[in-house]
Protein backbone atom coordinates (compact mmCIF):
# COMPACT_ATOMS: atom_id res chain seq x y z
CA UNK A 1 0.00 0.00 0.00
CA UNK A 2 1.06 3.58 -0.65
CA UNK A 3 0.94 4.50 3.03
CA UNK A 4 3.39 1.73 3.93
CA UNK A 5 5.63 2.78 1.06
CA UNK A 6 5.64 6.35 2.35
CA UNK A 7 6.66 5.21 5.82
CA UNK A 8 9.46 3.08 4.38
CA UNK A 9 10.69 6.04 2.32
CA UNK A 10 10.70 8.18 5.46
CA UNK A 11 12.96 5.69 7.23
CA UNK A 12 15.33 5.54 4.27
CA UNK A 13 15.52 9.30 3.92
CA UNK A 14 16.12 9.77 7.64
CA UNK A 15 19.14 7.51 7.38
CA UNK A 16 20.52 8.74 4.06
CA UNK A 17 19.73 12.43 4.14
CA UNK A 18 19.86 12.93 7.90
CA UNK A 19 16.60 14.83 8.05
CA UNK A 20 16.37 16.29 11.52
CA UNK A 21 14.77 13.80 13.89
CA UNK A 22 12.93 16.70 15.50
CA UNK A 23 10.83 17.18 12.35
CA UNK A 24 9.54 13.62 12.59
CA UNK A 25 9.26 13.86 16.39
CA UNK A 26 7.11 16.99 16.35
CA UNK A 27 4.78 15.68 13.66
CA UNK A 28 4.42 12.39 15.57
CA UNK A 29 3.42 14.32 18.71
CA UNK A 30 0.90 16.39 16.73
CA UNK A 31 -0.59 13.26 15.22
CA UNK A 32 -1.55 11.98 18.67
CA UNK A 33 -4.00 14.87 19.22
CA UNK A 34 -5.24 15.95 15.77
CA UNK A 35 -8.21 17.92 17.12
CA UNK A 36 -6.13 19.87 19.61
CA UNK A 37 -3.33 20.50 17.11
CA UNK A 38 -5.64 21.29 14.22
CA UNK A 39 -3.54 18.99 12.02
CA UNK A 40 -5.42 15.92 10.76
CA UNK A 41 -2.59 15.08 8.33
CA UNK A 42 0.38 14.84 10.74
CA UNK A 43 0.21 11.04 10.82
CA UNK A 44 1.49 10.77 7.22
CA UNK A 45 4.99 11.41 8.62
CA UNK A 46 4.81 8.79 11.37
CA UNK A 47 7.59 6.21 11.47
CA UNK A 48 8.93 3.78 14.05
CA UNK A 49 11.88 6.10 14.67
CA UNK A 50 9.55 9.10 15.07
CA UNK A 51 7.50 7.22 17.67
CA UNK A 52 10.65 6.18 19.49
CA UNK A 53 12.01 9.73 19.69
CA UNK A 54 8.63 11.32 20.36
CA UNK A 55 7.74 8.99 23.21
CA UNK A 56 11.26 9.37 24.62
CA UNK A 57 10.95 13.15 24.52
CA UNK A 58 7.60 13.10 26.31
CA UNK A 59 8.95 10.69 28.89
CA UNK A 60 11.91 12.97 29.57
CA UNK A 61 10.04 16.27 29.43
CA UNK A 62 6.59 15.26 30.65
CA UNK A 63 3.38 14.60 28.73
CA UNK A 64 2.27 18.22 28.97
CA UNK A 65 4.99 19.13 26.50
CA UNK A 66 2.99 17.16 23.96
CA UNK A 67 -0.01 19.31 24.74
CA UNK A 68 2.09 22.43 24.30
CA UNK A 69 3.44 21.18 20.97
CA UNK A 70 -0.10 20.65 19.69
CA UNK A 71 -1.18 24.07 20.92
CA UNK A 72 1.66 25.72 19.01
CA UNK A 73 0.38 24.26 15.75
CA UNK A 74 -3.21 25.12 16.64
CA UNK A 75 -2.42 28.75 17.44
CA UNK A 76 -0.53 29.28 14.19
CA UNK A 77 -3.18 27.51 12.11
CA UNK A 78 -6.02 29.53 13.61
CA UNK A 79 -4.22 32.86 13.12
CA UNK A 80 -3.45 31.81 9.55
CA UNK A 81 -7.13 31.09 8.86
CA UNK A 82 -8.14 34.41 10.39
CA UNK A 83 -5.64 36.13 8.09
CA UNK A 84 -6.99 34.33 5.04
CA UNK A 85 -10.54 35.35 5.92
CA UNK A 86 -9.43 38.99 6.07
CA UNK A 87 -7.34 38.65 2.89
CA UNK A 88 -8.93 36.11 0.53
CA UNK A 89 -6.06 36.66 -1.91
CA UNK A 90 -2.83 36.04 0.01
CA UNK A 91 0.18 33.77 0.21
CA UNK A 92 1.99 31.87 2.93
CA UNK A 93 5.76 31.72 3.49
CA UNK A 94 6.77 29.10 6.05
CA UNK A 95 10.44 29.49 7.01
CA UNK A 96 11.98 26.20 8.20
CA UNK A 97 8.71 24.47 7.36
CA UNK A 98 9.74 20.94 8.31
CA UNK A 99 6.73 18.62 8.08
CA UNK A 100 4.11 21.18 9.05
CA UNK A 101 0.91 20.97 7.03
CA UNK A 102 -0.43 24.53 7.12
CA UNK A 103 -0.93 24.82 3.32
CA UNK A 104 -3.69 22.23 3.52
CA UNK A 105 -5.69 24.50 5.84
CA UNK A 106 -5.78 27.17 3.13
CA UNK A 107 -8.06 27.47 0.13
CA UNK A 108 -6.72 25.76 -3.01
CA UNK A 109 -6.46 29.12 -4.78
CA UNK A 110 -3.84 30.49 -2.37
CA UNK A 111 -0.18 29.59 -2.68
CA UNK A 112 2.52 28.58 -0.21
CA UNK A 113 6.30 28.70 -0.20
CA UNK A 114 7.89 26.11 2.10
CA UNK A 115 11.48 27.08 2.91
CA UNK A 116 13.84 24.43 4.27
CA UNK A 117 17.03 22.50 3.55
CA UNK A 118 17.22 20.84 0.11
CA UNK A 119 16.97 17.25 1.39
CA UNK A 120 13.95 18.10 3.57
CA UNK A 121 12.17 19.77 0.67
CA UNK A 122 12.96 16.95 -1.74
CA UNK A 123 11.53 14.32 0.57
CA UNK A 124 8.49 16.38 1.55
CA UNK A 125 7.68 17.24 -2.07
CA UNK A 126 7.98 13.62 -3.18
CA UNK A 127 5.83 12.35 -0.31
CA UNK A 128 3.11 14.96 -0.78
CA UNK A 129 2.91 14.32 -4.52
CA UNK A 130 2.52 10.56 -3.97
CA UNK A 131 -0.20 11.09 -1.37
CA UNK A 132 -2.02 13.57 -3.60
CA UNK A 133 -1.86 11.17 -6.55
CA UNK A 134 -3.47 8.53 -4.33
CA UNK A 135 -6.16 10.96 -3.18
CA UNK A 136 -4.92 10.93 0.42
CA UNK A 137 -4.05 14.64 0.49
CA UNK A 138 -5.91 17.54 -1.13
CA UNK A 139 -4.25 19.47 -3.93
CA UNK A 140 -2.51 22.71 -2.96
CA UNK A 141 -0.16 25.17 -4.66
CA UNK A 142 3.16 24.66 -2.84
CA UNK A 143 6.56 25.89 -3.98
CA UNK A 144 9.62 24.50 -2.23
CA UNK A 145 12.48 26.92 -1.66
CA UNK A 146 15.74 25.24 -0.61
CA UNK A 147 17.79 27.59 1.52
CA UNK A 148 20.07 27.64 4.57
CA UNK A 149 19.61 31.02 6.23
CA UNK A 150 23.05 30.78 7.84
CA UNK A 151 24.82 30.87 4.46
CA UNK A 152 26.01 33.85 2.43
CA UNK A 153 23.41 35.44 0.14
CA UNK A 154 20.54 33.54 1.80
CA UNK A 155 18.80 36.68 3.05
CA UNK A 156 19.01 38.24 -0.43
CA UNK A 157 17.46 35.13 -1.92
CA UNK A 158 14.71 35.36 0.68
CA UNK A 159 14.14 38.99 -0.31
CA UNK A 160 13.85 37.95 -3.95
CA UNK A 161 11.28 35.31 -3.06
CA UNK A 162 9.15 37.77 -1.10
CA UNK A 163 9.26 40.24 -3.98
CA UNK A 164 7.94 37.55 -6.34
CA UNK A 165 5.15 36.60 -3.93
CA UNK A 166 3.83 40.15 -3.50
CA UNK A 167 1.77 39.71 -6.67
CA UNK A 168 -0.55 37.51 -4.61
CA UNK A 169 -1.26 40.24 -2.06
CA UNK A 170 -0.43 40.34 1.68
CA UNK A 171 1.75 37.56 3.03
CA UNK A 172 1.61 35.46 6.17
CA UNK A 173 5.05 34.48 7.47
CA UNK A 174 5.67 31.62 9.91
CA UNK A 175 8.87 31.48 11.97
CA UNK A 176 8.26 28.38 14.06
CA UNK A 177 11.06 26.41 15.65
CA UNK A 178 13.86 28.22 13.82
CA UNK A 179 14.87 31.48 15.52
CA UNK A 180 16.70 29.82 18.41
CA UNK A 181 18.95 27.95 15.98
CA UNK A 182 20.05 31.06 14.05
CA UNK A 183 22.88 33.39 14.97
CA UNK A 184 21.61 36.68 16.38
CA UNK A 185 23.17 38.59 13.47
CA UNK A 186 21.18 36.43 11.03
CA UNK A 187 17.98 36.95 13.03
CA UNK A 188 18.45 40.72 12.78
CA UNK A 189 19.04 40.54 9.02
CA UNK A 190 16.00 38.29 8.64
CA UNK A 191 13.64 40.72 10.35
CA UNK A 192 15.16 43.65 8.50
CA UNK A 193 14.37 41.87 5.24
CA UNK A 194 10.80 41.12 6.35
CA UNK A 195 10.24 44.72 7.45
CA UNK A 196 11.52 46.11 4.17
CA UNK A 197 10.10 43.62 1.68
CA UNK A 198 6.71 42.50 2.97
CA UNK A 199 3.70 44.21 1.42
CA UNK A 200 1.37 46.24 3.62
CA UNK A 201 -1.05 44.28 5.84
CA UNK A 202 1.23 41.24 5.93
CA UNK A 203 1.64 39.38 9.21
CA UNK A 204 4.46 37.44 10.86
CA UNK A 205 4.16 34.84 13.61
CA UNK A 206 7.45 34.36 15.43
CA UNK A 207 8.07 31.69 18.06
CA UNK A 208 11.09 32.32 20.29
CA UNK A 209 12.81 31.30 23.49
CA UNK A 210 12.95 34.06 26.05
CA UNK A 211 16.13 34.54 28.13
CA UNK A 212 14.08 33.77 31.24
CA UNK A 213 13.87 30.06 30.33
CA UNK A 214 17.59 29.67 29.62
CA UNK A 215 18.48 28.14 32.99
CA UNK A 216 15.19 26.44 33.85
CA UNK A 217 15.03 22.74 34.66
CA UNK A 218 12.94 22.04 31.54
CA UNK A 219 15.46 23.78 29.30
CA UNK A 220 18.32 21.78 30.81
CA UNK A 221 16.36 18.55 30.32
CA UNK A 222 15.60 19.45 26.71
CA UNK A 223 19.23 20.25 25.93
CA UNK A 224 20.34 16.95 27.44
CA UNK A 225 17.71 15.03 25.47
CA UNK A 226 18.63 16.68 22.18
CA UNK A 227 22.34 16.04 22.75
CA UNK A 228 22.06 12.43 23.93
CA UNK A 229 18.97 10.97 22.29
CA UNK A 230 19.03 12.54 18.83
CA UNK A 231 22.69 13.55 18.69
CA UNK A 232 21.92 17.23 18.13
CA UNK A 233 25.04 19.14 19.19
CA UNK A 234 24.46 21.23 22.29
CA UNK A 235 25.34 24.41 20.46
CA UNK A 236 24.73 27.98 21.41
CA UNK A 237 21.03 28.87 21.21
CA UNK A 238 19.66 32.34 20.56
CA UNK A 239 17.27 33.68 23.20
CA UNK A 240 15.21 36.75 22.28
CA UNK A 241 13.71 39.12 24.82
CA UNK A 242 10.23 40.57 24.21
CA UNK A 243 11.82 43.97 23.55
CA UNK A 244 13.40 42.56 20.39
CA UNK A 245 9.94 42.13 18.88
CA UNK A 246 8.27 45.21 20.34
CA UNK A 247 11.00 47.51 18.98
CA UNK A 248 11.09 46.31 15.37
CA UNK A 249 10.86 48.93 12.63
CA UNK A 250 7.80 48.67 10.37
CA UNK A 251 6.55 45.52 12.12
CA UNK A 252 4.20 46.24 14.99
CA UNK A 253 3.81 43.60 17.70
CA UNK A 254 0.06 43.27 18.22
CA UNK A 255 0.01 40.06 20.26
CA UNK A 256 2.41 38.45 22.72
CA UNK A 257 1.42 35.11 24.24
CA UNK A 258 2.73 32.06 26.05
CA UNK A 259 1.41 28.52 26.02
CA UNK A 260 -0.87 29.08 29.00
CA UNK A 261 -2.53 32.00 27.18
CA UNK A 262 -3.03 29.85 24.10
CA UNK A 263 -4.43 27.01 26.19
CA UNK A 264 -7.04 29.36 27.68
CA UNK A 265 -8.11 30.38 24.18
CA UNK A 266 -8.55 26.89 22.75
CA UNK A 267 -9.17 24.55 25.70
CA UNK A 268 -11.89 24.31 28.31
CA UNK A 269 -9.48 22.72 30.77
CA UNK A 270 -6.21 24.41 31.81
CA UNK A 271 -3.51 21.81 32.51
CA UNK A 272 -0.30 23.71 31.78
CA UNK A 273 1.02 24.69 35.21
CA UNK A 274 4.22 26.72 35.43
CA UNK A 275 7.31 24.53 35.34
CA UNK A 276 5.55 21.52 33.79
CA UNK A 277 6.52 22.28 30.17
CA UNK A 278 9.15 24.08 28.10
CA UNK A 279 7.63 27.49 27.47
CA UNK A 280 7.97 29.48 24.27
CA UNK A 281 6.96 33.03 23.45
CA UNK A 282 4.64 33.82 20.54
CA UNK A 283 4.62 37.17 18.76
CA UNK A 284 2.15 38.33 16.10
CA UNK A 285 3.64 41.14 14.05
CA UNK A 286 1.81 43.26 11.49
CA UNK A 287 3.22 45.30 8.63
CA UNK A 288 1.76 48.72 7.98
CA UNK A 289 -0.18 49.04 11.22
CA UNK A 290 -0.14 52.57 12.64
Amino acid sequence: RLFCFVLWKAFVHMSVNKISDTAFMISWIRSGQPTLSGDPWASVWNTRRAAQIGSGYLEAMGSLNGRACCLRNRYIAERLLTFEQAHPRMSLLNIAAGFSMYPFRLKPTNSTVDLDFPHVNAFKKETIEKLQAAGELPKRKIEFLSLDLQTDDAIQELRNTIQKQTKYGPMFIILEGILYYLDLAVVRLLFQALAEELPAESQVIAVAWSPKIKHTAKMETARTFFAQDIQRADNHYTYLAPSFFTNLDSLKCTEQLGYRDIEKEFCNEQLLAEGTFLDESFYLLKKGVK
